[in-house]
């Protein structure tokens, strides 16, 4: 599995933030997942991924003009597939989107722990 999948939401944005990743790959990542967990899954699955690609090149285009975005894995669904978060704000708001992203995943684990 990509390990891009299982980036915490601060180590995403740090690779984002040096060029590392972008959520074009994480999204891609995210399908692979989807697309290997397809056939083990017993139900209809719809992907929009024509979308998901251009929300994807938006929030890339957003980073590199200055807007402040942030994209999160929001965890797995009962059948393993991956969900996502993605969070955009305006420029210089990079502390509150890494505050707000903590604060999704604080509630995340204290729900699922």
């Amino acid at each position: 599995m990509n390990d891009l999948v299982r980036l915490s939401a601060c180590q995403f944005v740090d690779k984002m933030r040096t060029g590392e990743s972008c959520a074009v790959e994480v999204l891609n990542a995210h399908v692979g997942v989807i697309e290997a967990s397809n056939p083990n899954v017993n139900t209809l699955v719809a992907l929009c991924l024509e979308r998901a690609q251009d929300e994807a090149k938006s929030a890339d285009r957003c980073s590199t003009k200055a807007k402040s975005t942030n994209v999160l894995p929001a965890g797995l669904s009962r059948e393993g597939l991956p969900i996502g978060l993605q969070i955009i704000g305006p420029p210089n708001s990079d502390l509150r989107l890494l505050q707000l992203a903590h604060g999704f995943e604080q509630a995340s684990h204290k729900s699922n722990g």
